[in-house]
C-alpha cells in the first residue's frame, strides 16, 4: 500500500482546534440517532466458581492478548460523589460535585498511585474550599434572604483528551458560583507520563523549553488572525498570550497540544474558552517519549479549506466543507474537493444535520490504506452527537456511513488493525457511552461486533450503591444461578451487551455478575421487572 507521502502539503488557513459478526455503520436511514436464588454471595461462590463470567480457556486468552492495543495498558475509571450542603431549614445552599478519574496502569504500581496521589490531593484542596463556600452561603441565605437566588456552586470533572502507552492527559473543567451575575468557568490540563506517573511540565516535554514554546507562541499567534479567532479576541490579545501559554494550561490530545484560553484571559466571558492547537508535525522539539504515533487527525474551521493527499495519489485535494441554515432551521451542508462540488452526497445518503459543529476534521482512520478521511460533525437535536465519514476515491465521493460521537472522544491506533475507537450511547439500564471499535470494509465504516462493550463513565462514578436488594445472574444466561446481593452495599457497572445485559462488581467480594435488563430501564429483579433506578444510586436515564 502507498502511504501518505505528504500529510499536509498546504493550507489556507491553519486552524486548531473484535469481533466478527459486524454491523454495518452507513445503513441507516437518518442520522440523529420463577429461579431458586442463593441467599448469599458466599454460597453462590462456592457453587458456582466455575461460571464466573468473563472466564475463558487459555487458548482464547491468549488470542485476545495479540488484539489488544497500546490502550489496553492504561484503563481509566472515574470515583467521586455529590456532597451537597443544606442549612438548617433544609435548603440547598451549595451544590457540590467531584469526579476524578482513577489511573491504573497495568504492571506499574507505582506510576498508578503516584498519578491517584495528584488527584486526591486535588479533591482535598476542592473540599476545603468547599468548606469556605459553604460559610459564606449559610450567611447569604440565612432567614430566606435572596430567596430567589439560587444556589452556590461548585463543580469538578475531568475529561480524556489523549491515554495510550505514553502519556494520559486530562481536562479538568472547574464551575462555581457565588452568587454573581453568573458561575464561572476555570479549565486546566492534566498531563501524566504514563511510565513514572509523574505530571507533566513544558520542560519535561521539550528537548528544550525556551525554543519549543518560541516555535508555539508563533503558531498560536497565527491562528489568532485566523476568522476562527480574530473577531473574538481582545485588541489587546498580544500583551496577555503569554498567561495563555504556560504549564496547567495544556493538554495533549490526538492533534496536538492544545492550549487553555480562559474567559477573560484573551476574550470576553461571553466568548466562552477558547483552545489554540499546535498539531504534532509543528512541534519541532518535542521529546519522541512523547510523541503520539496514532493516526492523523487536524481540525479545519466550517468554511475553512486544507490541501491535502486525499486518496494516495501524491496529488494535493483541495477541501473545503461548510454548512449554510436554512429556513426551516436545518442546515444545508456543502462539500467541494477541487473545485467540483460533491455536497448530494448528504441527501443522497439522509444525512441531514440540526446543529453542526464548528469544524470538519480530517483523519487517517487506517494507515495501511491509501485514504485519509473526511469527517463532519452534528450535535443533532437533543446533543446526541453524530459524525459522518467520507472518503474521496479521485472521482467520486463516498458516503462510509456514521457514528454517535465526537471526533475528540475517538482515537486511531497505527497497530496495523485499521481500527477506529469511539464511544457510542447505551440503548439500555442508563443513558452513558460505552466503548466500541470500528473498522473498514469495502468502503464502509463496519461496527465490530463484542459480546460485552465496557462503559465509559466519563464524568461520573461507576460505583453504585444498592437501594434494596439486587437479584443477579452468575452468566449471561437466564438458566444461570440467581444471587441475591444485599441492599446498601456497592456495585461497579463494568460493560454491557447493549441489548439486554449488564456485567458488575459486587464491591464485598470482588465477585463477577450480570443484571438483566427485560426493557430499556428495567430490569428483572427475581421475576419483576423494576425500574434501574429504584435499584441503583448515581443512575443516568435520558427524559
Amino acid at each position: 500500500m502507498r502511504r501518505k507521502l505528504a500529510i499536509i502539503l498546504a493550507m489556507s488557513l491553519l486552524i486548531g482546534a473484535v469481533g466478527c459478526e459486524k454491523k454495518d455503520a452507513g445503513d441507516a436511514s437518518n442520522v440523529g440517532n420463577g429461579t431458586e436464588v442463593a441467599e448469599s454471595t458466599e454460597d453462590a461462590k462456592d457453587e458456582g466458581a466455575e461460571k464466573t463470567s468473563g472466564e475463558e480457556t487459555t487458548e482464547e486468552t491468549t488470542e485476545e492478548a495479540n488484539k489488544e492495543t497500546l490502550q489496553d495498558k492504561v484503563t481509566i475509571t472515574y470515583e467521586g460523589k455529590n456532597d451537597d450542603r443544606y442549612n438548617e431549614n433544609g435548603d440547598l445552599i451549595l451544590y457540590v460535585y467531584y469526579v476524578h478519574p482513577v489511573v491504573a496502569i497495568a504492571d506499574n504500581k507505582e506510576a498508578s498511585e503516584a498519578i491517584l496521589a495528584e488527584f486526591e490531593n486535588d479533591e482535598a484542596d476542592f473540599y476545603i474550599n468547599c468548606e469556605s463556600m459553604e460559610s459564606e452561603a449559610a450567611l447569604v441565605f440565612e432567614d430566606g434572604l435572596m430567596e430567589d437566588m439560587p444556589s452556590y456552586a461548585n463543580e469538578v470533572r475531568f475529561t480524556e483528551k489523549r491515554v495510550d502507552d505514553k502519556v494520559v492527559s486530562f481536562v479538568k473543567s472547574n464551575y462555581s458560583n457565588t452568587g454573581g451575575a453568573h458561575g464561572n468557568n476555570y479549565s486546566s490540563g492534566w498531563n501524566f507520563d504514563v511510565e513514572t506517573g509523574k505530571r507533566l511540565t513544558i520542560a519535561d516535554i521539550a528537548e528544550d523549553e525556551e525554543t519549543f514554546m518560541a516555535q508555539v507562541k508563533e503558531y498560536v499567534l497565527e491562528l489568532c488572525e485566523t476568522d476562527a479567532y480574530k473577531n473574538r479576541l481582545f485588541p489587546e490579545y498580544k500583551d496577555s498570550i503569554d498567561f495563555v501559554l504556560q504549564d496547567d494550561l495544556w493538554y495533549f490530545d490526538y492533534e496536538g497540544i492544545t492550549f487553555i484560553s480562559n474567559p477573560y484571559e484573551l476574550s470576553a466571558y461571553a466568548e466562552g474558552t477558547l483552545y489554540f492547537t499546535v498539531p504534532y508535525n509543528m512541534l519541532e522539539g518535542l521529546k519522541p517519549e512523547y510523541s503520539y504515533d496514532g493516526g492523523f487527525q487536524m481540525s479545519v474551521s466550517l468554511g475553512d479549506s486544507i490541501s491535502i493527499d486525499l486518496n494516495g495519489d501524491d496529488k494535493a485535494d483541495e477541501v473545503t466543507f461548510n454548512v449554510d441554515e436554512a429556513s426551516d432551521y436545518t442546515y444545508i451542508p456543502k462539500l467541494t474537493i477541487n473545485g467540483a462540488d460533491y455536497s448530494s452526497v448528504f441527501d443522497e445518503n439522509q444525512c441531514y444535520f440540526a446543529s453542526p459543529y464548528d469544524e470538519y476534521v480530517i483523519m487517517d482512520i487506517d494507515g495501511g490504506d491509501d485514504y485519509i478521511e473526511i469527517a463532519v460533525q452534528d450535535y443533532g437535536m437533543s446533543d446526541d452527537p453524530m459524525t459522518a465519514f467520507l472518503r474521496y476515491n479521485g472521482n467520486e465521493v463516498i458516503y462510509m456511513g456514521y457514528v454517535c460521537d465526537r471526533v475528540s472522544d475517538m482515537y486511531v491506533v497505527n497497530d496495523g488493525e485499521g481500527k477506529l475507537h469511539a464511544r457510542e450511547r447505551m440503548a439500555v439500564f442508563e443513558t452513558v457511552n460505552m466503548k466500541t471499535t470500528y473498522e473498514i470494509e469495502n468502503d464502509k465504516l463496519v461496527q465490530c461486533m463484542q459480546d460485552l462493550y465496557p462503559i465509559a463513565y466519563t464524568d461520573m462514578s461507576a460505583e453504585k450503591g444498592l437501594l434494596q436488594d439486587l437479584y443477579v445472574f452468575t452468566e449471561m444466561s437466564t438458566d444461570s444461578e440467581v444471587v441475591k446481593l444485599d441492599a446498601y452495599t456497592d456495585v461497579i457497572a463494568l460493560a454491557t451487551d447493549n441489548t439486554e445485559w449488564v456485567q458488575i462488581q459486587y464491591c464485598e467480594d470482588g465477585e463477577i455478575y450480570y443484571v438483566h435488563v427485560v426493557n430499556h430501564y428495567l430490569i428483572d429483579m427475581n421475576g419483576f421487572e423494576v425500574d434501574s433506578r429504584d435499584v441503583f444510586t448515581d443512575i443516568i436515564q435520558a427524559g
